[in-house]
C-alpha cells in the first residue's frame, strides 16, 4: 500500500520526480505566492523599497535600454504573474500544452522549448515597444510567451491533433492556433488592453522554429541545447599552462607520476620525523622545499584575492541599497554610493579575473555584476532616439542652471576673478536662456567694485527675477539663490526646510511663469553642501603637511556625514511641495548627491532627469577636488518632456553650467 505524502512532500517529490511541466507550474505558483508575500510585507512596513525590487527583478521593462541595464528579467519575467486570472489562465494552458509536448518530446526540449520561447518574446515586446511605441513605458511579465511558443511547436508537429474544448467541443490544434494568432494580430492597435500581444507572437516565432529541422544539427533547440552544454564544459574545463608545450600524458603515466611523488613525499615526511630535518640529502631538501612554496604559491594569492572579492562584492551589493534607505537610518551607506563606479569597476575587473581561472567565483561575481547594471545606467546614460523638439509643440522654455561659486569673487587675484566673472556672462549671453536659475548667487548693491545683477539684466533684456538668501546691509551683498525669467512670473516662494542642524543657507525657490498659455512651476534648488574648504583653501593645506591632510580627511567624512542626512530631509521636503503643486514643474539645480544617492531618488522616483532622457554619456558636472560626477540636474514632470540637454566643456566655476528645452 503506498503511503500518502502531505503537501509540503508532494511538492519536493514532484520537484524531484516530476513531469517538467509539473516543476514549471510550481515555479510559477512559487514565484506568485513569493511576489503577493512581499506586496504584504510593504503594506506592514510602509517601506516602497520592496516594490521597487519586485519591480527591478521580476518584471521586464519594455525598452531597449532598460532590458539590457537587467538582462535577467528576460528569464525572471517569464515566471512572475501578479493577477490571479493572469496566473490561472497562463498555468491551465501550460499544464495542457506541456504535458502533450511531453508525450512527443522530451523534458529538455521542453525546457528549452519554455525559457527562449519567453526569452524570444521578451525580445519581441522590447524591440516593438523600442520601435512603434517609443512614448508608451510599460513592463511585461507572465509566462503567455513560453506558453505560446510550446502550443505554437504542437500546432505544428502535429495539426491535426484534436483536443476537446470544455471537454466537449473536439478542435485541432491548428485552428486554436490560428485563432490566437489572428487574435494577437487584431489587438497589436490596442495600448489599452494590457496585454503584451508582441510577446505573444515572438513566443509563437520561437516555436514555428523549434519544430523546423527536427532530429538535425539544424534544429534551433539542438543548437541551443550543444551551446549550453559547451559554455558549461569550457567553464568546469581545467585551465591550460599557458607557457610552452607539453606532451599530453595518458591516464596511466598521470596516475604513475602521482604515485611516485606521493611516495617520495611521504618517505621525506617519515625521515624527518625519525632523524630531523637535517638528516634529509641535498636533493631531497630541495624536492621538498619546491613542494612546500608551490602548494603555497597556488593557494596564499588567490586565498587573498577571494577575501577581497567578497568585501568588494559586498560592498557593491550594500551600495544598490542607497537610494532607498535614509541615510539617518544607516549612516555607511551614502558613501557606499559614492563609491559606486568604483565598486563596479574593481567587481568588473574580478568578473574577467575569475572567468579567465574558470573558477565557479565567476558565476557569482556575474550576479553582482549584473544586478548593479540599472544603477549604471543612473551612471550612464545612454540614448539612441532623437530628441528634437516635435513641431506640434506649442513653444519651449531654454531652461540653464548654475553653480556660479559667487561668480570666483574669493579668488586672490582679483584681476582673474574679474576675468571669470566676465567669462560667466558671455555664456549667458551665447546660451541665451529663457529662464537662468542661479545657485551661490552674488549681488552687491552701488557702488561696487564686483557688479553682478547689471549684466545680467542687460544680457536677459531686464528680466522679471526671484532672489532667496543672505544679505549683509553693512556692505549691500546679498547671496543666495537668484532664479532671472524672459517668461512673465506670475507668483513665486521659497519651500521651507526644516531640519534639526541649526542654521541653514541652503534653499529651494521656485517662480510660476507662463510660456505661450500654459504655466509651469520652476523650483531652483540648492541642497545642503558639504561646506568643505573652497579649492584655493585646499590647495594652501596640502602644502601644511600631512598631519593637516589627515585631519581634513576626518574632519570631511564628519560633514559629510551630516550633509547626507540633512539633503535626505531637505530633498523630501522639496518632494512634498513639488506632490501639491497645481501646474506641471521643473526642478533644477545643485543637488550635491550623486545619482546614487536617497536624494536622487525621491525626484527620480516621480519626475524624469532630462539628461537621462535626451543625452548619451556620464554627464558630469562637478569639478571640484572631489570626483563626484553628476550632482547637478534638471528634472521636469511626465507630462512635460525634454530635449538638447547641453553641458558647459569651459570651466568657469566648480560647476559646469546644465541647459536644456522644456516643452
Amino acid at each position: 500500500m503506498q503511503q500518502k505524502r502531505n503537501l509540503f512532500e508532494e511538492l519536493k517529490f514532484q520537484l524531484n520526480n516530476g513531469t517538467m511541466t509539473n516543476k514549471l507550474v510550481i515555479i510559477n505558483i512559487c514565484v506568485f505566492l513569493l511576489i503577493h508575500l512581499l506586496y504584504a510585507l510593504e503594506k506592514i512596513s510602509g517601506n516602497d523599497i520592496i516594490s521597487v525590487f519586485i519591480e527591478k527583478i521580476f518584471t521586464l521593462e519594455a525598452t531597449l535600454i532598460g532590458s539590457l541595464s537587467m538582462p535577467w528579467a528576460f528569464v525572471t519575467s517569464i515566471f512572475s504573474h501578479i493577477g490571479l486570472m493572469h496566473i490561472f489562465s497562463n498555468l491551465i494552458f501550460l499544464y495542457f500544452a506541456g504535458n502533450l509536448f511531453e508525450r512527443y518530446f522530451n523534458s529538455r526540449m521542453l525546457l528549452l522549448t519554455y525559457l527562449f520561447g519567453g526569452i524570444a518574446g521578451g525580445i519581441g515586446e522590447v524591440i516593438s515597444a523600442t520601435l512603434l511605441f517609443p512614448n508608451d513605458y510599460h513592463t511585461v511579465l507572465g509566462a503567455s510567451g513560453s506558453v505560446m511558443a510550446i502550443f505554437t511547436a504542437l500546432a505544428f508537429y502535429s495539426p491535426n491533433t484534436k483536443v476537446f474544448l470544455f471537454g466537449v467541443l473536439p478542435v485541432r490544434l491548428f485552428v486554436l492556433a490560428l485563432f490566437f494568432l489572428a487574435n494577437d494580430l487584431i489587438g497589436i492597435g490596442n495600448t489599452n488592453d494590457h496585454i503584451a500581444h508582441f510577446a505573444h507572437l515572438g513566443g509563437a516565432l520561437f516555436g514555428f522554429l523549434a519544430m523546423q529541422n527536427l532530429n538535425t544539427d539544424k534544429n534551433i533547440l539542438s543548437k541551443i541545447d550543444k551551446l549550453l552544454i559547451s559554455s558549461r564544459n569550457f567553464l568546469r574545463k581545467k585551465r591550460k599552462r599557458s607557457s610552452g608545450e607539453r606532451k599530453v600524458k595518458t591516464d596511466e603515466e598521470y596516475n604513475y607520476e602521482k604515485k611516485n611523488k606521493q611516495d617520495q613525499t611521504d618517505r621525506i615526511l617519515d625521515k624527518i620525523s625519525k632523524s630531523g630535518y637535517d638528516s634529509l640529502l641535498k636533493k631531497r631538501r630541495t624536492f621538498f622545499l619546491i613542494k612546500v612554496k608551490m602548494n603555497k604559491k597556488k593557494s596564499l594569492p588567490l586565498l587573498i584575492v577571494m577575501i577581497f572579492h567578497v568585501l568588494i562584492g559586498s560592498c557593491l551589493l550594500l551600495s544598490l541599497l542607497t537610494p532607498y534607505i535614509n541615510p539617518t537610518l544607516f549612516p555607511l551607506l551614502p558613501f557606499l554610493g559614492l563609491g559606486f563606479p568604483v565598486l563596479v569597476a574593481f567587481n568588473f575587473v574580478l568578473t574577467i579575473f575569475w572567468f579567465f581561472k574558470r573558477k565557479n567565483w565567476f558565476w557569482g561575481s556575474l550576479v553582482i555584476v549584473s544586478l548593479s547594471l540599472p544603477y549604471q545606467r543612473k551612471i550612464f546614460s545612454f540614448n539612441i532616439l532623437t530628441t528634437d523638439v516635435p513641431k506640434q509643440a506649442n513653444s519651449n522654455i531654454r531652461l540653464m542652471s548654475y553653480n556660479v561659486r559667487l561668480f570666483d569673487l574669493y579668488n586672490p587675484n582679483f584681476k582673474s576673478a574679474k576675468a571669470t566673472r566676465d567669462s560667466i556672462f558671455q555664456y549667458f549671453k551665447i546660451e541665451k536662456p529663457d529662464v537662468l536659475c542661479i545657485q551661490e548667487y552674488y549681488e552687491q548693491g552701488k557702488p561696487s567694485r564686483f557688479n553682478t545683477i547689471d549684466s545680467i539684466n542687460t544680457i536677459l533684456q531686464n528680466p522679471e527675477v526671484h532672489k532667496k538668501g543672505i544679505q549683509i546691509p553693512s556692505n549691500r551683498q546679498t547671496f543666495g539663490l537668484a532664479t532671472f525669467s524672459k517668461l512673465p512670473i506670475i507668483n513665486r516662494g521659497h519651500v521651507q526646510h526644516k531640519e534639526a542642524y541649526g542654521n541653514n543657507n541652503n534653499y529651494c525657490i521656485y517662480v510660476d511663469v507662463i510660456n505661450s498659455k500654459d504655466t509651469i512651476r520652476i523650483y531652483n534648488v540648492h541642497l545642503q553642501s558639504i561646506k568643505l574648504e573652497t579649492n584655493y583653501n585646499m590647495k594652501s593645506i596640502k602644502d601644511k603637511g600631512t598631519e593637516k591632510t589627515k585631519s581634513g580627511f576626518k574632519t570631511a567624512y564628519r560633514k559629510l556625514k551630516k550633509a547626507f542626512a540633512i539633503r535626505a530631509k531637505q530633498s523630501e521636503a522639496v518632494s512634498k511641495h513639488i506632490e501639491n503643486s497645481p501646474y506641471p514643474s521643473v526642478v533644477c539645480g545643485d543637488f550635491n548627491d550623486t545619482p546614487i544617492s536617497y536624494t536622487y531618488h525621491i525626484f527620480e522616483n516621480k519626475l524624469i532627469d532630462a539628461f537621462r532622457n535626451t543625452s548619451t554619456g556620464f554627464g558630469s558636472t562637478y569639478i571640484g577636488l572631489l570626483p563626484a560626477g553628476r550632482i547637478d540636474y534638471i528634472f521636469h514632470s511626465n507630462t512635460l518632456s525634454s530635449s538638447n540637454f547641453k553641458i558647459q566643456e569651459e570651466e568657469l566655476s566648480d560647476h559646469r553650467a546644465i541647459s536644456c528645452l522644456i516643452y
